[in-house]
């Protein structure tokens, strides 16, 4: 288990700045995140809450964890995509999940003895997701999300289950009960399409309640739908989309496919 060196920007690293992230402590989804740079070329609200962090190599991935009384239970694990273009996505946003994936035994346990030493030093209880970069003999930790994370829908329809019902079960006193995922599981995507920027929609009463007329919570192939007739200006998240069982190599590809069907009929343009 590796972290990724961290710097203040008071005190920047001497090595070329394209070696190194700038992140911001209050911000999500990778929302502000951007290539090294000197303070001062950063805008005067971002410097108190901004920091360093080291580029590190291996393909993005997340688990997601329940703590319950100093217990940690597998979820399950996802692949990320970030900065997906085929989605609208600007660089190092977050963009699309693929799960449940299978680790290592190795990394698995490595992961839950981390996990453990957090939920201990911390004192956490709850739902909570570890973004992480993989190298094949290597784990890199990147943050702890200590909240419903993004990867959890995707994990929640391959068991048909819910992961805020099953915490509310366990805090209750009831047994874990969540199915460990196997080389069977149902895999699951899920995509946020984002409007690119300068791009103005308005979304359509119609195309709205053909959305969520298209199955039950949980079920249908679109979420995070827009109020009926308003207004979106780009760049923003406009909504998410589901896909069930896709070709993994294939996964962006096919989710852009899903946006772009919905997008035609959700939206109008302007």
């Amino acid at each position: 288990m590796r972290v990724p060196p961290l710097r203040s920007l008071a005190h920047p690293p001497n090595d070329p700045p394209s070696n190194w992230l700038i992140k911001s402590t209050d911000s999500a989804g990778g929302e502000g995140i951007r290539e090294g740079a000197a303070a001062e070329e950063l805008p005067a609200e971002c410097r108190g809450t901004s920091y360093l962090q080291r580029r590190v190599g291996g393909r993005d991935a997340s688990i997601v964890l329940l703590a319950d009384s100093g217990r940690i239970r597998w979820i399950g694990a996802t692949y990320q995509w970030v900065g997906a273009a085929a989605l609208g996505a600007g660089p190092f946003r977050y963009s699309a999940s693929y799960g449940p994936i299978l680790f290592e035994r190795w990394r698995q346990a490595a992961l839950l003895r981390f996990a453990r030493r957090a939920v201990r030093d911390s004192g956490f209880d709850g739902i909570l997701g570890i973004d992480l970069r993989l190298e094949r003999r290597r784990t890199w930790v990147l943050e702890i999300n200590p909240r419903y994370p993004a990867g959890a829908e995707v994990l929640e329809r391959s068991a048909g289950r819910s992961l805020v019902a099953e915490r509310m079960s366990v805090a209750a006193g009831g047994r874990f009960d969540w199915p460990e995922p196997t080389a069977e599981s149902v895999r699951w995507a899920k995509g946020i399409r984002y409007l690119p920027s300068g791009v103005e929609r308005q979304a359509s009463r119609r195309g709205i309640a053909a959305a969520l007329s298209s199955g039950p919570p949980g079920e249908r192939p679109i979420a995070d739908l827009p109020i009926a007739e308003s207004r979106l200006i780009g760049p923003t998240p406009a909504f998410s989309i589901f896909a069930c069982n896709p070709f993994l190599p294939r996964t962006v590809a096919t989710l852009e496919g899903v946006a772009i069907v919905w997008e035609t009929l959700i939206f109008e343009t302007i």
